[in-house]
């Protein structure tokens, strides 16, 4: 699996947090993201006694949304709409899991990052003037 999605599961509560932390200064969705998310939510399902999933993010903001360079950089029309049909597969993934599934929004969670966060579940964000959500 992708070092920058990463699973911790606490066997006494049943709960399983998936951490995000990709590359650079914030989390994006990029194929990256769709790389490593994907088995991270599949291994954090594979838990014995699962309850739920936390997805949370190491860097200060959630997620920003759309990598603006790779959407720039891809030329072919296909592989863009291929690689959002991808990002949606995740976010159906989510909401049909069978599991309840929490978004921690210790930042902001902007486009596809707040989609993310509206598959999910719940929503809890972080009391604070730095944490902007948006589409």
């Amino acid at each position: 699996m992708d070092n920058q999605f990463t699973v911790e599961f606490d066997a006494s509560t049943g709960i399983a947090t998936i951490w995000m932390k990709m590359a650079g200064r914030a989390n994006k969705i990029n194929p990256a993201f769709g790389d490593g998310f994907k088995p991270a939510f599949e291994e954090a399902l594979a838990q014995p006694e699962l309850k739920g999933i936390i997805v949370a993010s190491r860097h200060r903001d959630f997620c920003v949304g759309a990598d603006i360079d790779f959407v720039y950089q891809t030329r072919d029309a296909e592989a863009l709409s291929e690689h959002l049909t991808h990002f949606h597969d995740n976010l159906r993934r989510i909401e049909t899991c069978g599991k309840p599934v929490v978004a921690a929004l210790t930042g902001s969670a902007l486009g596809g990052g707040y989609e993310l966060a509206l598959a999910c579940h719940h929503r809890i964000a972080l009391n604070s003037p730095t944490v902007q959500v948006g589409l």
